[in-house]
């Protein structure tokens, strides 16, 4: 998973990816996200750095609210442990109530949510997973 990155390379992604969030260009966040997620634990201190020094505080900026939990989630995604405490931090400090909803949100699901809950593999192997019934759109999810 991990490769060797420079740090200028490190730079030069989360400057895009900040941009991107905070521009609301999905297919571009993506992207600088993968290449992010790619460079691993090595990535961690800058992005929490940019995480603490977003004014998660004041409600009024909804941008630094999508930006913090932005860089909050894509820590998540390399170590679920340290998002875990970054966003305990965040709301001990005191944070904006959106933010501290979106904090639980995206810690409130690991790894293990997905590999060990879902057991269903396929549509076909889980019959009773969409239904037609009578009065219901087809393509309509029915879960039994």
């Amino acid at each position: 998973m991990e490769r060797p990155s420079s740090s200028d390379e490190l730079e030069t992604q989360l400057r895009r990816f900040s941009r991107c969030v905070l521009q609301g260009d999905y297919r571009g966040t993506y992207r600088a996200h993968k290449e992010i997620y790619r460079m691993g634990k090595a990535a961690i201190p800058l992005l929490r750095d940019g995480v603490l020094r977003s004014d998660f505080a004041n409600p009024k900026y909804p941008a630094a609210t999508r930006y913090a939990s932005a860089l909050v989630n894509l820590i998540r995604d390399i170590d679920e442990d340290e998002a875990r405490s970054i966003a305990q931090y965040i709301t001990e400090k005191g944070c904006a109530r959106p933010l501290k909803l979106v904090l639980d949100s995206i810690c409130s699901f690991s790894v293990t949510d997905y590999t060990g809950e879902y057991e269903c593999s396929s549509i076909a192997s889980c019959p009773r997973l969409v239904t037609c019934e009578p009065g219901l759109t087809d393509g309509w999810l029915m879960f039994p």
